[in-house]
């Protein structure tokens, strides 16, 4: 509780009290002409043009600027043209999104992505790991912690969220060990951000096309530690677009280890998984001094 200090009977002086003296700055704050920051749209579209900007882009803008990789987002930003207006917060991010892709981030390899092996050693490490905790889940499903999603299970989404096993003696192994491929490969120096995994997909999961954080995941792998073999489990093929305008499906195996520029090319799994289980390592480098906000 504030105390109010008053003077003597003979002169009636009240100092304000502590409250009434924090206040007084917000008021005269409040009480001064108020100048918002915000163009109006004839002084925004002026400045638009001052800059040089131009909507449809110029061929030259896009990063490559081959011609697969301009057809490939016209057509998305076409596609994103014809959202609704009656949700602007998913039209602006899909433009951000495609125009971050399409022009924005720049490209360290010829086609975005690439197949490769990963070591034995490391593979055999993980797939045991891997194997351990499934058969710990067998017998206990409260024993591995299951990733967390921010949406309900519906029909859209997997009854069965994937699981994910904590390894993080072999993430940090596998990031300081792949290093020196992910550099080989994107021909710079870079800086390990995360390995994230072990993740388990179970059936019906699917994972919508998107790209990655662009501050940290710029040039990434996917390295595929295994899958059941349940006779009726479908192959699970991985959805990537590539800079020749290529939308690619890709099967990968055990110790398969695909290279991709993960915050530029649209990338997911679109179809539903069908089977008991599929986990793979997901490892995120950035080049050294990148500035990729």
């Amino acid at each position: 509780r504030d105390h109010d200090i008053t003077g003597d009977g003979n002169n009636n002086m009240t100092t304000p009290s502590l409250k009434t003296l924090l206040f007084l700055p917000l008021l005269l704050l409040l009480s001064l002409p108020s100048h918002r920051g915000q163009l109006d749209e004839s002084a925004r579209i002026a400045a638009y043009h001052a800059r040089r900007h131009q909507w449809p882009p110029l061929p030259s803008d896009y990063l490559p600027p081959t011609p697969g990789w301009r057809a490939l987002h016209a057509r998305r930003l076409s596609q994103i043209a014809l959202l609704p207006a009656s949700d602007p917060s998913s039209k602006y991010n899909a433009y951000m999104s495609a125009v971050h892709s399409a022009f924005v981030a720049p490209n360290f390899t010829e086609y975005g992505w690439a197949l490769s092996r990963a070591p034995d050693e490391l593979v055999d490490a993980l797939s045991a790991r891997l194997l351990s905790q499934l058969e710990l889940h067998d017998d206990d499903p409260s024993s591995v912690p299951i990733e967390g999603y921010d949406h309900d299970v519906s029909g859209e989404y997997p009854l069965q969220y994937p699981l994910l096993i904590p390894n993080s003696h072999l993430n940090s192994r596998a990031l300081e060990e792949l290093l020196p491929l992910h550099e080989a490969w994107a021909h710079v120096p870079l800086i390990g951000n995360n390995a994230y995994g072990l993740r388990v997909y179970r059936n019906r999961s699917n994972l919508q096309m998107h790209v990655d954080e662009s501050s940290t995941h710029v040039v990434s792998s996917i390295l595929h530690v295994g899958h059941d073999a349940h006779p009726d489990s479908e192959p699970w093929p991985l959805v990537l677009e590539d800079f020749k305008g290529n939308t690619n499906e890709i099967y990968l195996e055990k110790g398969d280890m695909l290279f991709y520029e993960s915050s530029k090319c649209f990338h997911g799994r679109p179809k539903r998984f069908r089977g008991e289980w599929y986990s793979s390592l997901f490892v995120h480098y950035y080049p050294e001094g990148w500035e990729g906000e």
